[in-house]
């Protein structure tokens, strides 16, 4: 039974691989990341303000291109986040700030635990925030919810898969699962995929033929600052990935209240087999510039309790006798 299905699933993602461009949102599954292997996955990364501008013509600002010297005084924040995934399709997160970069030092104004991460952030009213975190949750763990809620929110034109999806193939794919589940008991039946009726066998080749997903019209190859980039275009939303690998390189937002523009320097390996991508580069609504340095990535199996987890961070937050002092990054909880 097994083999079957694992033949069916085969032939609906070799169908889907072959479509000739790629969706919206499944640019924003970040395939070019490993799926996650663990039900807890640790993510630090230290943030600070820069006044060197950025490039309003660039795909990615590297982090050669950041003269140390414009870094702000204030000095960095220095972040953990504790992302649990050992409940069904719910996320939990853990955020922790610091003030010293072994981050040993926690405040109690640093220490935040969100159960149900996804849901609260779908409801939450600034876009910085819900832009950051959804594409934080879309690069930690290959998920295009958060992003695909944005973009249905904020921007115009966005369509998710499934209102993309041939009904006439994926119901044709189903009747192909059923067809291998009881071949086994009937080896009389005929496959849906070959029907005896010539005319039926005509429909169903120009099923087959056709595109998994309808065009929408909002993505398409363009040639930026001399690199080819797929991009996602909704109105007042933009965002260009890397030819091959699909990797997110630049974001920009366009509001009345204003603009936002995120970069996305080179991706790396943190753990030899998840990626991240080195710097991000933010310009906020109020045209500051922020510079995130991701510096390291985990991905456990945990079996301690993740509420137990909140609860220890938040203990030691309470004992903690210095102060968060860190810069307001709009970004943030």
């Amino acid at each position: 039974m097994k083999r079957y299905l694992f033949a069916w699933l085969t032939l609906i993602s070799l169908v889907t691989t072959l479509n000739a461009a790629p969706t919206a949102e499944g640019l924003f599954r970040n395939v070019s990341n490993k799926e996650t292997t663990g039900n807890l996955i640790v993510v630090t990364a230290q943030i600070e303000e820069f006044a060197a501008p950025i490039k309003e013509n660039s795909l990615i600002q590297t982090t050669q291109s950041i003269p140390e010297q414009e870094v702000q005084p204030d000095g960095p924040v220095y972040v953990k986040w504790l992302i649990s995934i050992e409940r069904e399709r719910i996320v939990d997160v853990i955020q922790v700030l610091y003030n010293d970069p072994q981050m040993k030092k926690v405040s109690s104004a640093g220490v935040r635990y969100f159960p149900e991460f996804k849901k609260m952030m779908k409801n939450d009213s600034s876009i910085e925030r819900s832009l950051f975190y959804a594409l934080f949750m879309m690069l930690t763990l290959n998920d295009s919810e958060l992003v695909g809620s944005v973009m249905t929110k904020y921007a115009q034109g966005y369509i998710p898969n499934k209102e993309l999806m041939s009904r006439e193939k994926i119901n044709l794919y189903y009747r192909y699962k059923e067809y291998l589940e009881k071949r086994q008991d009937d080896p009389s039946l005929v496959s849906p995929l070959e029907p005896e009726d010539e005319e039926r066998a005509k429909q169903v080749q120009e099923i087959l033929t056709t595109p998994m997903y309808r065009d929408a019209n909002n993505v398409k190859l363009v040639r930026f600052d001399s690199e080819l980039a797929w991009l996602v275009d909704v109105k007042n939303m933009q965002a260009y990935f890397s030819n091959e690998m699909h990797r997110l390189k630049r974001l920009d937002y366009q509001s009345p209240l204003g603009d936002i523009r995120i970069l996305f320097d080179d991706y790396v390996l943190f753990n030899g087999t998840h990626e991240l991508p080195k710097t991000v580069i933010i310009k906020d609504m109020s045209q500051k510039s922020w510079k995130l340095r991701f510096t390291g990535l985990s991905h456990l199996n945990s079996s301690k309790a993740f509420t137990e987890r909140a609860k220890d961070y938040a203990e030691a937050a309470k004992g903690a006798t210095e102060a968060l002092l860190t810069p307001s990054i709009p970004f943030l909880f």
